[in-house]
């Protein structure tokens, strides 16, 4: 389950990127960018749960693998906190540039 969970959440982040590098920066005005806009922040609100239930999960693990579950899941947060600061600033950048 939590190899799942993981592979789930790397394929949100892989779509969040994708978005912000060929949708978001494309469509820099009206209804288009508030719908891509719209997307990625539902995508990242997908991760956090994701990495909540990775949590829960690790929580479950015996002690043994415990430790290591909690390695990987810093790891995606960080992965997680990394695309939503691109993201923002992407965001910042459009509204800093008049777009």
């Amino acid at each position: 389950m939590f190899e799942t969970l993981e592979e789930e959440l790397q394929s949100v982040l892989d779509v969040v990127d994708k978005r912000i590098d060929t949708r978001l920066m494309g469509s820099a005005y009206g209804e288009s960018r508030k719908k891509v806009v719209n997307e990625i922040e539902r995508d990242l609100s997908e991760a956090q749960s994701l990495l909540q239930q990775l949590e829960s999960e690790a929580r479950l693990a015996p002690q043994p693998y415990r430790l290591e579950l909690t390695s990987k899941i810093r790891g995606h947060r960080e992965n997680v906190g990394r695309t939503n600061a691109r993201y923002r600033n992407v965001l910042a950048d459009f509204s800093s540039n008049g777009r």
